[in-house]
């Protein structure tokens, strides 16, 4: 007959990973991944082509509307203050109704919005008819009062004429200032690729 042993310990239940655990970790994991990437894409040499790409497709936009329009057109190049001691560079389209300079319509570019900024892994490197230059914090159209800010010009200017401030735009890296892209224009708005050399 058998005995019972008060000594015998009962084996308390295995639990394991419910599905929905796994499901979240499996989230977690791929929004990580997605960061990563996200992060690694923001200055990477696909990233800076991108950019430049951007930059004379438009380019070429602004250069039929003015033509068509009959204004002249601007091109700023800025710099804006995101956080203490991080800066990112952009660019703005402009008009000129002949009183003063207006933002250009987002249609007009196929775009969201008229104005660009390029992202803080990135940094525009600039040159207006040969001479090297650092973009200034955006200024407003407007002064206070509402009039126009007459000390106010694009660094670039697009006319009716045809005629074009030359200008070169590189688009590099900020850690490291490598650039991998970007756009040269001469005055007659022929557009040469960085990157490939090629003309468009």
């Amino acid at each position: 007959m058998p005995t019972w042993s008060s000594d015998r310990k009962i084996a308390a239940p295995v639990h394991g990973f419910t599905l929905l655990e796994l499901m979240i970790v499996l989230l977690l994991i791929g929004l990580m991944a997605t960061v990563a990437v996200t992060l690694d894409f923001a200055g990477s040499a696909a990233s800076q082509q991108q950019q430049a790409t951007l930059l004379a497709q438009q380019f070429k936009l602004a250069t039929l509307e003015a033509v068509q329009s009959g204004n002249m057109w601007g091109l700023d190049f800025f710099r804006v203050s995101v956080e203490p001691g991080q800066v990112q560079t952009g660019y703005r389209w402009l008009f000129h109704d002949g009183a003063r300079w207006r933002p250009a319509d987002p249609q007009w570019l196929d775009a969201k919005t008229s104005e660009t900024l390029l992202p803080s892994a990135l940094q525009l490197r600039l040159s207006v008819d040969g001479s090297a230059f650092e973009p200034e914090q955006q200024q407003p159209l407007v002064n206070a009062s509402g009039a126009a800010n007459l000390r106010f010009a694009p660094e670039v200017l697009l006319l009716p004429t045809r005629e074009f401030t030359a200008f070169s735009a590189s688009v590099c890296q900020s850690d490291s200032q490598q650039c991998g892209a970007g756009v040269n224009v001469d005055a007659l708005g022929r557009i040469v690729m960085q990157a490939d050399n090629e003309t468009r």
